[in-house]
């Protein structure tokens, strides 16, 4: 992080901060799954699941990418790194609020 303002660094660690907190979240959520299958409150835990956990592993793979390439290993695929996790973000942000609406049925 050589020259980049203050502001522009916090919002880098935006992806960060949430796969940090999915993989926190993912003992507590497992042991909230129903289960009895078949209603949309235990399919919204099960997208819930493993939108949680698929997140986390994006970010994992996403993150090596990009370290991968900060040392010159990988021709521009930092940046590539860097808005692949931010994609990754908001596929996991509808996968929640689609969870989250159908628990709340």
């Amino acid at each position: 992080m050589k020259d980049t303002p203050v502001g522009h660094r916090l919002i880098r660690l935006v992806p960060r901060l949430v796969a940090l907190l999915a993989a926190l979240a993912i003992i507590p959520w497992t042991l909230g799954v129903p289960g009895v299958a078949g209603s949309d409150y235990a399919r919204g835990w099960t997208i819930g699941y493993f939108s949680l956990i698929a997140y986390v592993v994006a970010y994992a793979v996403l993150a090596l990418l990009g370290w991968f390439a900060r040392r010159g290993q990988l021709a521009s695929g930092a940046q590539l790194a860097g808005r692949l996790a931010w994609v990754a973000l908001a596929v996991f942000v509808v996968a929640q609020l689609w969870a989250w609406v159908l628990i709340s049925k």
